[in-house]
């Protein structure tokens, strides 16, 4: 079972003094409760249901102490709190929001998604993700859907739409509409363009949230990284989603400066460093790592 923890402290006159937080793995069914608050049952609900298989997720215990003088909130919007009170978020690998436990009064809700290396390639979770922008309701699915087209057009401008569709009433895929090959599912395109349809479907469903990727190169053409990039912060800055990323790649690094041009004040890069007994982060905000980059020439990983 995996267990981990991380500690962060600060000096001087910024607002958090200290911060730290516990990840371990879970399993098991999501409480009555958990599942009223992702939506996976009606709010009167009174029984749980069956699940076929035992949910797996990870879970993350908080602390966050304050400066006396700062009256900024602290991380996520919650309150500060003490260390013998800390904040329990629960992460499920089939839940697309989080929030603390309901044990605790609710203190909001954050959108939030966690993209893999092989997310993309699970037909199920494309469905998903492409799916949920019918339900929320909100009235702007279609802008949603152009944003979707907007980055898969990238990769082949001879696609003229998405959609959901179920060939001789089998099971559902994503189809593209194709000037030349007609309707054909996203199965028999390239990787880039299967992880670009699910980052394009997921980013504008999180709006005022946080979005997780993992090696965020995964998949995508040294060449594709910069205009994949570029669409990324223009429209996280959009929908006001948090992107997080993580990468062992050099070029990533130069695709993602490429891709901010001047407007580095949103960009910045946690530099891990693991000797065996700790972990240390070195923060590097976006104008330092240009030079680091481009006048030192520096490998940054």
């Amino acid at each position: 079972m995996f267990k981990g923890r991380c500690e962060i402290n600060s000096q001087g006159r910024y607002p958090l003094r200290k911060l730290v937080a516990e990840v371990s793995d879970i399993q098991g069914i999501p409480s009555l409760n958990e599942l009223k608050h992702m939506r996976r049952l009606p709010e009167d609900a009174t029984e749980s249901i069956a699940f076929a298989e035992t949910w797996r997720g990870i879970e993350l215990k908080h602390v966050v102490e304050m400066n006396d003088a700062a009256d900024q909130p602290s991380p996520f919007g919650f309150p500060t709190v003490s260390t013998t009170d800390p904040i329990t978020l629960q992460f499920w690998d089939d839940d697309d929001r989080m929030g603390p436990i309901l044990s605790r009064p609710r203190q909001g809700n954050l959108p939030s998604s966690t993209l893999t290396p092989y997310s993309y390639q699970i037909n199920q979770l494309q469905l998903r993700s492409h799916s949920s922008q019918l339900f929320q309701g909100n009235g702007d699915a279609m802008e949603k859907r152009e944003h979707v087209l907007d980055l898969i057009r990238q990769f082949d401008p001879e696609i003229t739409d998405i959609q959901i569709a179920s060939y001789g009433g089998l099971d559902a895929a994503i189809y593209l509409n194709h000037k030349r090959l007609g309707p054909a599912p996203l199965s028999v395109f390239g990787d880039a363009l299967r992880r670009a349809v699910l980052l394009s479907s997921t980013l504008p469903k999180l709006e005022g949230g946080l979005l997780l990727i993992d090696e965020i190169e995964t998949g995508i053409h040294i060449s594709s990284l910069v205009k994949v990039f570029d669409w990324l912060m223009k429209t996280a800055k959009q929908f006001d989603v948090q992107v997080i990323a993580t990468t062992h790649s050099l070029e990533a690094i130069d695709g993602i400066l490429a891709a901010s041009g001047d407007n580095l004040d949103d960009l910045v890069t946690f530099h891990l460093d693991n000797d065996g007994d700790r972990t240390d982060a070195k923060r590097i905000y976006g104008d330092l790592l240009r030079r680091m980059r481009h006048q030192r020439g520096l490998d940054v990983r």
